[in-house]
């Protein structure tokens, strides 16, 4: 009898501690949900959201493709940086390399510039390195580079070095049809593509080098 008693005590201490611990709980809950205004705005201003956002960035971003032609294409940075509205993907150190499929290569590297996004063109700016297969080395401050098809033409003035000397000229463009226009030019006789032409116009100036003109030679044409 004397455990049944005890049993009972225990029983009857639990019927009423354990609604007062429930109770107890509840009112925490209370409190705490009262504590959080869910219509309270982020502590962030604009500016510092559209900062943070502009902070944002990927590391070595890699973009290969290949043209109509088959050229190939590689344009790779050390740092890149998100869209914004209004403002195009900016990058850093922008390193490319076009493999024509018809044999040659051209490499470009600017300090900055502009990734391709919705649009197939990349921009090189901030002083431009240009240097190709056939002997070519040049320096431009902006040049532009479609990645559908071979088309990439200097913003303005270009200088350096040739097969044949020093040269410089208003703008440059390499492009598969003599004229500059289609970059998908064919050859009339095989339906092959077209190889690529380096074009100079503006004013182009060649001082002729002996030294480096002897023993080379190439297929790239130099208008005036």
């Amino acid at each position: 009898m004397r455990g049944m008693d005890r049993h009972s005590r225990v029983v009857a201490i639990l019927k009423v501690v354990l609604p007062l611990t429930a109770l107890g709980l509840m009112s925490t809950v209370f409190l705490l949900s009262r504590s959080v205004d869910p219509t309270t705005a982020i502590p962030f201003a604009q500016d510092e959201i559209d900062q943070r956002t502009a902070e944002q960035q990927v590391t070595a971003p890699v973009y290969t493709g290949a043209t109509r032609d088959g050229d190939e294409i590689s344009v790779s940075a050390a740092r890149a940086r998100p869209a914004l509205p209004g403002l195009p993907a900016q990058a850093e150190d922008l390193d490319a390399r076009i493999r024509f499929s018809t044999g040659g290569w051209v490499t470009l590297k600017a300090p900055k510039g502009q990734m391709p996004d919705d649009s197939e063109e990349a921009v090189f700016t901030g002083g431009v390195q240009i240097d190709s297969s056939s002997g070519y080395a040049l320096r431009t401050q902006e040049l532009r580079a479609r990645l559908d098809g071979l088309a990439l033409r200097s913003g303005g003035p270009v200088e350096g070095f040739g097969p044949a000397g020093h040269l410089t000229a208003g703008q440059m463009t390499i492009t598969r049809d003599v004229a500059g226009g289609d970059a998908t030019a064919t050859g009339t006789a095989t339906g092959e593509p077209a190889a690529p032409r380096l074009r100079f116009t503006g004013g182009v100036r060649l001082i002729y080098d002996p030294g480096i003109a002897q023993g080379q030679g190439g297929d790239d044409n130099e208008d005036q």
